[in-house]
Order: structure tokens, then C-alpha cells, then sequence
């Protein structure tokens, strides 16, 4: 059964230092678990609660399965509707960024649920990593996390500051920002990096200076923009539709 200091210990994942500190995160649900075991991420912990056992492959990939109440869960769980099933799992260091094929690029994305769209978008379409400014919201927030349904565990996530990484790409950069040039007029290459900006400030001016064409989405309505994660996945399918998002 869940010990009172495991328990302890778990919610303090729900926290951003303390998953810093521990270079530990939560996971819920069947799905994002399951997507959890079938990758080549560290699970350190699966806890449970009855009715929900873990199927066989977690006793091969997680060092420690724990049973625990449903009150226990409640209490761990960031859902209206607790899961049956959560997951502790180690946080990869960084890897080297090799920006082949298409990557997309976020610049200061705030909230958690367009993160966790978009980072599944990208995966959906083929891009090959995603490179997020400081200020963009922690990968590793549960709300972020259950956004992406599990695609955090197969597509590189990396954060630093983007005008220094831009600086150093060599692909060329597409901003997007609605005073662009529609991007069905623009030739796409076979790699490249999407850059989308925050959901109310849009793309940095410094950053707008490094992109190479500057892209938006033709309207035949009306309204003032759209949500971040939506136009981003306009773009990208755009982009994935004439070039397989190089390759994939």
C-alpha cells in the first residue's frame, strides 16, 4: 500500500522546483502510461489504485508497482475524474539539438493546454524536435503533460533562448504572425523550423528579425486571430501535406 511518505513525495511533483529538484514528473491515465512504458523513458513508479491493475510490461519497466487508495489517488491526481493509474518518470537530460527535417520552434507559450496540443500536433505531422523559449510554460505541467497525450515521450523537447539557438540554425526560420505573406505563396523546403508565438503577445520582435519569411493563413471570415495551437496546426499540416515535414 501507498506509504503516508511516498505519498508525501508524490505530491510534491504536482510542483515545478520540487520536479526540478527531483528530476521527477507525473503521469496519468492509461494511455499516457502505457505510452510512458512503450518508450525509451525511465518509469520509476507505477501506483494504482484497485480494479486497475497494471498490465505485464509494467513489472519489467517500473522498479516499483503500489497499490493505492482512492482517496490517496484523489489527492495526487490533477483531474476533475482521478485515473486508475499514475506514473513517476525520470526527466531525460538534454540532448544535442540537430535540426534536421522540420522542428518547431515556441515562443513564449503560456498556456499549458496549446503546449501540450501543439507538442502532439508535431508529432502527428512528422516534425522532428520542438524548441521552446525560457519563458514558455514547463513542459512537465500535469495540464501540459495530459495535453499531449502522450507525444511528449516520442519527440524532443527542448528549451533555451531562442534568439541564440535561431542565431545558430542554418535551416531557414518561418515566423508566423498575421502580417505575413500567406503560406500557399510561399515555396516550402524539405527542412526548416515553424516558429509560433504567444497566445496574446505573438512572435518576438527580435525573433520576427531572424526568420528568413514571415508566414500567416489566409481568412475567409472574420474574427480578430486564432487560438495559437489551432493556426499552428493549420501551418504544420500545410507544411507536412507538401513535404512530408521532411520525410517523415
Amino acid at each position: 500500500m501507498l506509504s503516508t511518505a511516498k505519498l508525501k513525495y508524490l505530491k510534491s511533483l504536482q510542483h515545478k522546483k520540487y520536479r526540478q529538484k527531483y528530476s521527477e514528473f507525473l503521469i496519468e491515465g492509461d494511455k499516457v502510461v502505457a505510452e510512458a512504458l512503450h518508450s525509451d523513458w525511465e518509469v520509476t513508479s507505477l501506483v494504482y489504485t484497485a480494479g486497475h491493475e497494471p498490465p505485464a510490461l509494467t513489472h519489467t519497466k517500473a522498479p516499483e508497482v503500489v497499490l493505492a487508495s482512492a482517496q490517496q489517488m484523489q489527492q495526487l491526481s490533477s483531474l476533475h475524474t482521478p485515473p486508475g493509474m499514475l506514473a513517476v518518470v525520470k526527466i531525460q537530460a538534454p540532448t544535442a539539438l540537430e535540426l534536421t527535417g522540420w522542428t518547431l520552434a515556441l515562443d513564449g507559450i503560456r498556456d499549458p493546454g496549446n503546449m501540450g496540443t501543439l507538442i502532439r500536433t508535431a508529432a502527428w505531422m512528422g516534425f522532428r524536435q520542438v524548441i521552446c523559449s525560457e519563458d514558455t510554460v514547463d513542459l512537465y505541467n500535469p495540464k501540459t503533460i495530459q495535453a499531449t497525450m502522450g507525444a511528449l515521450f516520442h519527440l524532443p523537447v527542448r528549451y533555451g533562448n531562442l534568439d541564440t539557438l535561431l542565431q545558430e540554425a542554418t535551416p531557414p526560420i518561418y515566423a508566423a504572425d498575421m502580417s505575413g505573406t500567406t503560406i500557399e505563396k510561399i515555396d516550402i523546403p524539405e527542412q526548416g523550423i515553424l516558429v509560433i508565438g504567444g497566445e496574446s503577445s505573438g512572435v518576438r520582435e527580435v525573433v520576427l528579425q531572424r526568420a528568413t519569411e514571415v508566414v500567416s493563413i489566409p481568412s475567409s471570415g472574420k474574427g480578430e486571430s486564432l487560438n495559437a495551437a489551432v493556426a499552428a496546426g493549420i501551418l504544420m499540416w500545410e507544411i507536412s501535406r507538401r513535404t512530408g515535414a521532411g520525410g517523415n
